[in-house]
């Protein structure tokens, strides 16, 4: 699996799903607004993220919009969030693990 975010910090997300539900990742990169992906697994969304990315650069340049900086140590930060569903709500907890990227 590779973890690069291609010198932008990124975001992924899992939310545990209920019974019967299929898992989905999601996956941002903060730093380019509205710059997101999905998939079934982590690598499924960091390749929705790469083809949002690559979107999103090609409009900022074709539209002159500022583009930020690459990040000298980019990370992939990923949560998991745990869903238990109750009566009257749903009880939401969440564990964290930030990811750096492995050197080539």
């Amino acid at each position: 699996m590779d973890m690069g975010s291609d010198g932008y910090f990124a975001t992924l997300v899992l939310e545990e799903p209920r019974a019967g539900e299929p898992s989905v990742w999601f996956a941002e990169h903060p730093a380019l607004p509205g710059c997101h992906g999905v998939g079934s697994s982590v690598d499924g969304a960091l390749e929705s993220l790469e083809r949002s990315r690559n979107a999103w650069l090609s409009w900022a340049r074709n539209h002159d919009v500022p583009i930020p900086p690459m990040q000298e140590q980019p990370s992939v930060f990923i949560q998991y969030a745990a869903r238990s569903d109750v009566a009257h709500g749903a009880e939401i907890g969440s564990e964290v693990e930030t990811v750096e990227p492995q050197a080539a």
